[in-house]
């Protein structure tokens, strides 16, 4: 008497095992796809902290002769501002790219289109077309000074 229970038992433990090892499966297929990625449905977006800010227009871009990160910054501060480099920093990977050096000077209350080029190649060609989240460092001096200041922030968009 008590076989047959212990059997029924099994058997029912044996199907539900079985269905829940198949949806483990499906999961961890989505997941390997990028189907179940929560990235792609972040919104893009540009965030510095401190006197300097995104404002409009941003973008990662990847090509074959390197990578750049254009950005339009507001200068919030009193005194004009000169961006010196940045340093961009994947996220997810932690690998970080550093920008030429360059020289670019945003007025009081003033904004510009800032473009960073990578000096160590950038991005690689795997990342084209899905959105990352990246750290950005930028470095910048006041007028009169040699002391270099960072602002930090993330942007999050799709690499083109």
């Amino acid at each position: 008497m008590f076989r047959k229970k212990g059997q029924a038992a099994l058997e029912f433990l044996t199907t539900y095992g079985w269905a829940f090892l198949v949806i483990l499966v499906m999961i961890g297929a989505l997941s390997y796809f990028g189907v179940l990625d929560p990235s792609r449905y972040a919104p893009d977006a540009c965030k510095l902290s401190g006197t300097l800010e995104c404002t409009g227009s941003y973008a990662v871009t990847h090509i074959a002769a390197g990578s750049t990160v254009a950005l339009n910054i507001l200068n919030n501060n009193a005194e004009t501002v000169t961006i010196t480099k940045a340093i961009v920093s994947e996220k997810a990977a932690g690998v970080r790219y550093t920008s030429d050096a360059i020289t670019e000077t945003i007025n009081a209350y003033g904004s510009d289109d800032v473009t960073f080029t990578m000096a160590d190649g950038g991005l690689t060609s795997d990342m084209l077309g899905k959105k990352k989240v990246f750290n950005i460092d930028i470095y910048y001096t006041l007028p009169g000074s040699n002391i270099e200041n960072v602002i930090q922030g993330t942007i999050t968009t799709t690499v083109q």
